[in-house]
This record gives structure tokens, sequence and C-alpha cells, in this order.
């Protein structure tokens, strides 16, 4: 089996998964809902990926960096980034939305 340490960057592609198989890699990840339609998602690897909706569109990654998609979305889902990101706005990196995908193992 291989342990959630061994996963180095996920958003890079060192190590493929998805979040249907992260039991099997023994990827721990913990969910929390924080508002209507608003979700985190905190990977055992430090990272953390904000979700609107179903859609990953910013992240806290391993390393501590802020990063949001640079795709745009609906008001509202602009709305839920904007509040997540607001204690860190002026540091934030855009990047695309690929990025967010790979993050959350789409």
């Amino acid at each position: 089996m291989v342990h959630a340490t061994d996963c180095k960057s996920v958003y890079k592609g060192s190590i493929p998964f998805s979040l249907s198989n992260l039991y099997n890699i023994g990827m721990i990840m913990r969910l929390r809902q924080l508002a209507a339609n608003q979700t985190e998602v905190a990977l055992d690897n430090g990272a953390v990926v904000f979700f609107s909706y179903e859609t990953p569109v910013a992240a806290r990654t391993s390393s501590g960096q802020y990063i949001r998609t640079e795709q745009k979305y609906s008001v509202t889902t602009t709305k839920h980034l904007n509040r997540w990101l607001v204690s860190v706005a002026d540091s934030v990196q855009l990047v695309p939305q690929d990025v967010l995908n790979r993050l959350s193992g789409e």
C-alpha cells in the first residue's frame, strides 16, 4: 500500500489518483461544509481545496501558497471565492482550472 506521505505533489501529477481511490492509497481527507454550496477538503499532505458547489476553485497548497482558478464563474461562485480568500487576497496566484482539478483528484 502507498501511504499519503509518499505523495509528494498531487497537483504536479507525480502520483496519479482520484478522490474515488483515496482509500486505496491511504490518503486521509477531512471534509468541512463552510456554508451552503461551499466546502473545504483538507488533505493529509497539508493542502486544502475549496469547492464552490462541486467545482474546485481555490486551494492552499501544502507549501502554504494560495491559488485560485483563472476561469470565470458565476457571481455566486465569485462571492464564495472572495469570501474564502479575503485575508490573503493580495498574495493569491491565478492558475488554470486544470491545476485545481488535478489537486482535487479529478
